[in-house]
């Protein structure tokens, strides 16, 4: 009967272990992926508000002098960067998402590890 109970100890002991490791793991993933998003997005901020400024410039500049079809997808082409934008910088944007996750600050991703 010890025999068993101390086998069962045993066995228990290890469980908690691969436990406690695949804990670390689950841990060490889900920084690497906040500092994924974190980075990816502050990294598209840039070139995303570039490309919207210079089509919304498109639009303003040219609207009503070329042909129906050209103003429609200039304005299919502001209201998509104009939602990618939200995606990356709205209220539950990529950024904002990692922002609430992690009220540390910012990290640089450093890559697998």
């Amino acid at each position: 009967m010890a025999t068993q109970l101390n086998q069962r100890a045993e066995e228990v002991e290890a469980s908690n272990e691969r436990l406690k490791k695949e804990t670390l793991e689950l841990t060490r993933s889900n920084k690497d992926l906040e500092d994924f998003a974190y980075v990816s997005s502050h990294d598209l901020q840039e070139p995303l508000r570039m490309v919207t400024g210079y089509l919304e410039l498109l639009q303003r500049r040219y609207k009503d002098k070329l042909d129906a079809d050209a103003d429609e997808f200039i304005a299919y082409a502001v209201d998509g960067a104009n939602r990618m934008q939200r995606l990356i910088i709205g209220p539950s944007g990529l950024f904002q998402g990692w922002q609430q996750g992690n009220a540390a600050g910012p990290r640089r991703f450093a890559g697998p590890a």
